[in-house]
């Protein structure tokens, strides 16, 4: 995409390929209808919420940000 030009592709955009910086596994949401954007990881099985936007796809380098009309995108650091 233009506007997101080194986006992850959506074979590489699933939960089990997103990784914290400590290997848990972590997804992005929007944090509310307004906006925002909340990192959620999975940790010993239980979610905890974060503002970590750092994060490691099949061990590249990327980072979450919110999308201009919503939703989160993933593009590579």
């Amino acid at each position: 995409m233009e506007r997101y030009p080194r986006m992850i592709c959506g074979d590489c955009n699933k939960p089990e390929n997103i990784r914290d910086s400590r290997g848990n596994s972590v997804i992005y949401e929007n944090e509310d209808i307004y906006g925002g954007i909340v990192s959620i990881h999975n940790i010993n099985g239980t979610n905890i919420k974060g503002n970590d936007y750092y994060c490691f796809v099949k061990n590249i380098a990327c980072y979450a940000q919110e999308a201009r009309f919503g939703g989160i995108v993933i593009q590579v650091l």
